[in-house]
């Protein structure tokens, strides 16, 4: 017959075995998370942008970077916005351009722009200066209405506020799919038959699937993006579990 107090040690040392065991395949399985979730999201984003290489050549985005995120410097920026979209639309009157042909009209209008925003901004009491650039930047995938545009390098008309650190209000300049009104959730079917024009068949299938998953990169960084994030994050203590009795 056992001694009770040998007994009682055994069955403390089993069961301090049996917990570290299961500690060390919890802690095997976050590690085994650790390592394949980012190998799943770099596959995922390999494929967006593989699709955006075939959609980019034919778009050109237009982004109003505000000077800081305060109320004031956001609501300013919406102002501008739509400022510089009613006034390109008004003087263009109609006029059916190209990626290339607007990307000229706007080179060749740049300081008229940009007066016309400083103009308004002083009249708002801000003298931000306004500096428009043509310029190339990888950007994350982005819903607008209910077109969802993979992450990849694009064309885009940028407008910068002041400093132009604050967070971006974005549409697409080419094809015309700037709304007039930011509470637009869907875009109209006549844009979209201009976006299937432009783009093969399987290309605008894949710009109408709904993708939820928005990536982070690293590459490139544009200004402060609006858009939610999905943040996976894996806490790994083997140590201290370990340590635990």
């Amino acid at each position: 017959m056992s001694h009770p107090h040998i007994t009682y040690y055994m069955n403390k040392l089993s069961k301090g075995t049996s917990r570290k065991a299961a500690l060390l395949i919890s802690a095997a399985l976050s590690l085994t998370l650790l390592v394949s979730v980012p190998l799943v999201l770099n596959q995922a984003r390999k494929a967006e942008e593989s699709l955006s290489s075939g959609l980019a050549p034919q778009i050109l985005r237009f982004h109003v970077l505000a000077n800081s995120n305060s109320k004031e410097d956001q609501d300013l920026k919406l102002e501008v916005k739509q400022l510089l979209i009613d006034t390109m639309y008004e003087d263009l009157d109609g006029r059916e351009l190209s990626k290339d042909e607007l990307i000229s009209y706007v080179t060749e209008h740049k300081e008229e722009l940009e007066h016309t925003a400083e103009s308004f901004m002083r009249s708002e009491g801000y003298a931000y200066p306004a500096d428009i650039r043509i310029e190339r930047c990888y950007f994350p995938t982005k819903v607008y209405g209910d077109v969802t545009f993979p992450c990849g390098d694009y064309d885009a008309v940028r407008v910068l506020l002041g400093s132009g650190q604050g967070n971006n209000w974005w549409c697409v300049l080419y094809p015309p799919l700037c709304f007039s009104q930011s509470s637009v959730c869907e875009v109209p079917d006549s844009s979209k038959q201009e976006l299937k024009n432009l783009l093969t068949d399987n290309d605008y299938r894949d710009l109408m699937k709904s993708r939820r998953v928005v990536f982070n990169d690293t590459k490139q960084k544009t200004q402060t993006e609006t858009s939610e994030k999905v943040t996976v994050r894996v806490r790994f203590r083997l140590a201290e579990l370990l340590s635990r009795d």
